[in-house]
């Protein structure tokens, strides 16, 4: 048997998978995507002191809109395909498995309008933060996806974060400008199973029964256009605070049985600075940093004395993005962007992520652009995340990490993304 008996029926139940209902196809960077729409995609993301497009802006540091040369409405959508394969050992009994989640689709739309006042810019953003969608048939030659209460089973997994994020920019001098506004967050998470509760006597309820919750926060930021070619920016979201997410699931004996669950998203710092002191060409480089410690569900850790996942123990994490425009023409434009990040899971914890890896450290992005007339640009974008693996003991109810096992995650992830944007 993969898991230790206990005198108590709930504490049968072990649990080998504490993020499987965070993204299994998550881009980087934590929970958060690391870009917003093809342009700000194929620049990885770094613009936070370069105002390349409406929804880029709106997603790093609302007050580069004011740098934008035009009011502008901007769509977007990123087709992501992720390859994941879990493995999992314990003494001579080993397997392999692939995950089966399908394309993810995640869209974006971003609006900045310029006043009739040159000092006012005003912005919506409609933006996909987060999201996944993981799918692993249950298996007799898998260790940790054996049925219950052997293994977790069958492990499926679906989540949204949105943001809806109203700014307003105010330019106080000539080169100076700064933006605040609100974000609000609507967010669905489901899992099956449903590890952060207690577990019935016969194994953990089904997590798919579940609805919207809704979060709040506030965004801000400055920008600066220097005299020298040299621009710089700078921008806080503050933690989103989001309901508890809420389900209707079923006892042992199938009657009704309520349960909630506390998941915020984290405090994110961004400093920015870009260079066009080279005809033509646009260079940019951004920090960011992560604050997952003292965000709720991520930053706790372990389990409470039920059996049901407390937090994943999540590190706080700085990330590196860096990226290049060249236009060609006054039509075309390429761009690349490189990503290197941190990942929150620690070793230490690699056990308790399998469901979830994040071990994309690194990801290169390319890029380009067709003015299609004087108002509409056609954008595109693909961005590669190359395969990483995540290794580490399975992690067992009450008596922590299972001797002589091992449970290893690997993770390749293709994206493409496209979109237009109309100026007026």
């Amino acid at each position: 048997m993969l898991f230790s008996r206990v005198s108590r029926p709930r504490a049968l139940f072990v649990i080998v998978v504490a993020l499987c209902w965070l993204p299994a196809v998550a881009l980087g960077q934590g929970i958060y995507l690391p870009a917003a729409g093809p342009v700000n995609r194929s620049m990885a993301g770094a613009t936070t002191a370069a105002p390349l497009d409406a929804t880029g802006a709106l997603y790093w540091n609302p007050a580069t809109i004011a740098g934008l040369p035009a009011s502008e409405l901007g769509f977007g959508a990123d087709f992501l395909v992720a390859v994941i394969d879990l493995s999992s050992s314990v003494g001579p009994v080993s397997g392999s498995t692939s995950a089966k989640p399908g394309p993810v689709l995640i869209p974006n739309v971003g609006w900045v309008h310029r006043t009739s006042n040159p000092n006012v810019s005003v912005g919506l953003g409609i933006l996909s933060v987060a999201g996944f969608k993981t799918n692993y048939p249950a298996s007799y030659t898998n260790p940790i996806l054996t049925p219950q209460p052997n293994g977790v089973g069958r492990l499926y997994s679906e989540a949204q974060f949105a943001q809806l994020t109203p700014v307003i920019s105010l330019r106080l001098t000539e080169r100076f400008a700064v933006a605040v506004g609100p974000m609000v967050t609507v967010a669905t998470l489901a899992a099956d199973p449903l590890l952060f509760v207690a577990p019935n006597s016969n194994g953990y309820p089904s997590g798919r029964g579940t609805q919207a919750s809704f979060g709040r926060g506030v965004q801000g930021g400055v920008f600066f256009q220097g005299r020298n070619a040299w621009d710089f920016g700078a921008s806080i979201k503050g933690p989103q605070w989001i309901q508890k997410f809420q389900y209707t699931t079923e006892d042992a004996a199938g009657a009704p049985r309520s349960e909630t669950f506390d998941l915020d998203l984290p405090m994110i710092v961004s400093l920015g600075a870009a260079y066009w002191g080279i005809e033509k060409v646009l260079w940019t480089l951004d920090y960011r940093y992560f604050d997952y410690s003292h965000a709720n569900g991520l930053g706790d850790d372990g389990f409470d004395s039920e059996g049901a996942l407390r937090g994943v123990g999540w590190r706080s994490v700085n990330a590196l993005a860096t990226g290049i425009q060249y236009r060609i023409d006054g039509r075309f434009v390429v761009r690349g962007g490189y990503g290197l990040n941190q990942s929150p899971i620690e070793p230490k914890n690699a056990g308790l992520n399998v469901a979830s890896p994040l071990v994309q450290e690194q990801v290169v992005h390319v890029g380009s652009s067709f003015s299609l007339n004087r108002q509409a640009t056609l954008n595109l974008a693909y961005s590669y995340f190359p395969g990483n693996e995540i290794a580490g003991p399975i992690q067992t109810f009450l008596r922590g990490p299972l001797p002589g096992s091992s449970v290893a995650s690997r993770l390749v992830v293709h994206t493409v993304s496209m979109g237009i944007i109309v100026t007026y």
